[in-house]
């Protein structure tokens, strides 16, 4: 019974000393340093778009083509775009896009390929140099190219995301099959 009650004191002791005095004196940022945490709350993370997106088109063409093209959110691919202020670090993640797109012509399929920067830089290796810093945010269909030259002429956007630097490219499908790309100046 002695044993049972000098350890039950022991015990009430040590509790009683670990009322955390030594940290009384630290600030929130130390007392967060200390266990790690500091990183989770100094950051801001931010998705653009937030959430999945999704757009169809699908036009006729009075020329015989068929186009559809749909559009969604790459949640597995995105641009870094990071700032301080004050203590914070700001981090905006802006997602990529890719386009499906599937052409026909009286009745035969002329085109049905998935459009994101793999696809493209298979076709122009200029494009390889906005991977990194540029979305591909942008494609439609030019119906009066497309309709002037008995082809379908998409034209398609990279945009770096807080800046107006955004390269226009022409993608030509011709009636065969075959797929140009040019610069648009």
């Amino acid at each position: 019974m002695k044993k049972f009650l000098f350890l039950l004191i022991l015990v009430s002791i040590l509790f009683i000393s670990c009322d955390g005095k030594d940290r009384v004196h630290m600030s929130s940022s130390e007392a967060l340093k200390e266990h790690k945490l500091l990183d989770s709350f100094s950051e801001k993370i931010e998705y653009i778009p937030e959430n999945y997106t999704e757009f169809s088109t699908d036009t006729i063409l009075s020329n015989g083509f068929i186009v559809k093209i749909k559009t969604y959110t790459d949640l597995n691919n995105n641009v870094l775009k990071k700032f301080n202020s004050d203590t914070l670090t700001h981090k905006i993640l802006y997602r990529q896009f890719i386009s499906e797109v599937v052409i026909t012509k009286k009745g035969n399929e002329i085109f049905n390929k998935k459009i994101d920067f793999n696809y493209l830089s298979k076709l122009n290796a200029n494009i390889n140099k906005y991977k990194d810093d540029y979305i591909f945010n942008n494609l439609e269909l030019n119906q009066f190219e497309s309709l002037k030259k008995n082809e379908v002429s998409l034209i398609l956007s990279f945009c770096n995301p807080g800046s107006v630097n955004c390269p226009a490219y022409n993608l030509i499908i011709k009636r065969n099959g075959n797929v140009n790309i040019n610069k648009i100046d």
